[in-house]
């Protein structure tokens, strides 16, 4: 699981991860640092790895993982939730969509 988000999306993830699952942890853009109870990953014999997949000091890395997730996307195998959609003339109203935290997934701005 790929979670740039956190908090109750966090919370989820690891409950429903697979056995011997990983959750790559990459971001809190919900606001809220989660935690990962020991024994949940004990007992699911998972891991919880923290990324920094825009790393400055391994920027051929950072190339390489955003490489990978577009081939993902690309293939189908990544849908991005985009809950949102604005004309490029309401470009404040995306940004305040963010900043109050109503967007639930992407918010996607377009030129026409």
């Amino acid at each position: 699981v790929f979670d740039p988000v956190g908090g109750d999306a966090f919370d989820e993830s690891l409950r429903s991860m697979a056995r011997e699952g990983r959750l790559l942890v990459v971001g809190f853009a919900s606001g809220r640092i989660p935690s990962a109870p020991a024994n949940r990953v004990l007992m699911s014999e998972s891991e919880v790895i923290g990324v920094l997949y825009g790393g400055k000091r391994t920027p051929e890395v950072a190339r390489a993982n955003f490489a990978k997730m577009i081939g993902w996307y690309l293939e189908g195998k990544l849908k991005p939730h985009i809950s949102m959609r604005f004309p490029f003339d309401q470009v404040p109203a995306a940004m305040n969509a963010l900043l109050d935290r109503s967007a639930t997934g992407k918010v996607l701005v377009t030129r026409a």
